[in-house]
């Protein structure tokens, strides 16, 4: 997930001179506001798909850090958009098919309605008839 921030780069280069992060919190108003990953939660990520990111730099030493290689996400992000296209092209086209069988169940359904009205006329009409006709038949 997305994170925002602001970097410290006294303290960063602090701890790559000495290995110790300074717990002190001091949000310098002139740093540049960065979003980016959690380089941590990203090799967690590929580790959980087995994908081998190679954009993960994780530390060499204690006075190492973890860093991202962001240019290094380009290929698999451009790879997973064509995965989701061809992924949306398919549901598409069975979305397309799907309305064509409801549209001609519904055609189907209205003829079959129209021939039971039809039916159910001529039934009533015979009824009609039927009924004048017994009057005389029981005189």
């Amino acid at each position: 997930k997305p994170v925002t921030y602001h970097l410290d780069r006294k303290k960063m280069t602090d701890f790559a001179k000495t290995g110790i992060m300074n717990a002190s919190f001091n949000i310098d108003k002139d740093a540049i506001l960065n979003t980016g990953f959690l380089a941590q939660d990203v090799e967690i990520a590929a580790k959980e798909i087995d994908f081998n990111f190679d954009g993960v730099n994780a530390p060499t030493s204690a006075k190492d850090h973890y860093s991202l290689a962001y240019s290094q996400f380009v290929v698999p992000l451009v790879k997973a958009v064509q995965e989701l296209n061809t992924e949306v092209e398919k549901l598409k086209a069975e979305n397309a098919n799907l309305k064509n069988v409801a549209a001609a169940s519904s055609l189907i359904a209205e003829t079959r309605l129209r021939m039971a009205e039809k039916a159910n006329e001529a039934l009533a009409e015979r009824m009609t008839r039927l009924e004048k006709l017994l009057p005389s038949v029981n005189k």
